[in-house]
């Protein structure tokens, strides 16, 4: 039976509100992917961005090397060189002359890496040398002539390899109270310090 005119009217109508009905549910979610920082693949699908924390910091995932542990006593030098701190171990002069000048020996244990390519003179001539006993304003470098407790270290260092010896300071005066009372030593080599308790 042929529709009347006004069947015709009221089915185009019902078509109109249909076709708004679906535009203003597309604009409801393409505001709400907005919102939430999304991203119109124009697949059909929304890619979600992360959110940036107040901090900035950075997480694991952002960092790949976040896992790595990290030795606070261990300075990397240049060519694949590390130093590591081990101890160090505070002891007084008992001679009366000693006594009267203040004066101490802080040995401390270093272990070198050889990470380089080619070997290498470590102690006395050589990136230990660089070495600095810290307290206060002074700066005490290790006595070369004590080239036999140094062991490995004083003899050459063949790439790959790892040796470990003992540097001595010796000090004096008011250099040696301030450890004494501290009970800490800093050991600077460049810009780089770490601090080690004194036995």
């Amino acid at each position: 039976m042929p529709r009347t005119p006004l069947e015709r009217l009221l089915g185009i109508l019902k078509a109109l509100a249909a076709i708004a009905a679906g535009l203003a549910i597309g604009l409801g979610i393409g505001a709400a992917a907005g919102a939430l920082g999304g991203d119109d693949d124009g697949d059909g699908s929304t890619t979600t961005q992360a959110a940036t924390t107040a901090t900035g910091t950075a997480t694991a995932a952002d960092r790949p090397d976040a896992d790595a542990t990290v030795d606070p006593r261990e300075i990397p030098l240049a060519d694949g060189v590390r130093v590591r701190l081990v101890r160090a171990t505070f002891e007084a002069a008992t001679t009366k002359r000693g006594r009267e000048r203040r004066r101490a020996r802080v040995a401390v244990v270093v272990r070198l890496r050889n990470g380089g390519t080619t070997a290498l003179d470590a102690f006395p001539a050589g990136p230990l040398a660089r070495l600095r006993l810290v307290a206060g304003d002074d700066r005490v470098q290790p006595d070369p002539r004590a080239v036999e407790p140094a062991g490995p270290l004083a003899a050459r260092v063949p790439a790959g390899r790892s040796v470990q010896g003992e540097l001595r300071f010796e000090t004096a005066g008011a250099t040696t109270l301030a450890l004494r009372d501290r009970e800490t030593v800093a050991v600077r080599i460049g810009n780089r310090a770490v601090s080690l308790p004194l036995d």
